[in-house]
């Protein structure tokens, strides 16, 4: 998954390149480089969490 999330913030470092001289752009790629950003490192926490969850359930079939 590192490796996948490292891909996109390739690709998004060479878009703030061209985009600087433009001038126009410039406001767009930090503001998109920062949004995509914060996702990625919420979309990692979350997996381990729903791990746990089905566990409790499971305990409580097996008693059952």
């Amino acid at each position: 998954m590192l490796a996948l999330s490292s891909a996109p913030l390739n690709a998004i470092r060479s878009w703030p390149k061209p985009e600087p001289k433009r001038k126009t752009s410039p406001p767009s790629p930090p503001s998109s480089r920062s949004l995509p950003a914060p996702p990625v490192i919420v979309s990692s926490p979350s997996p381990p969490p729903s791990v746990s969850l089905p566990a409790s359930p499971d305990s409580v079939s097996s008693p059952s």
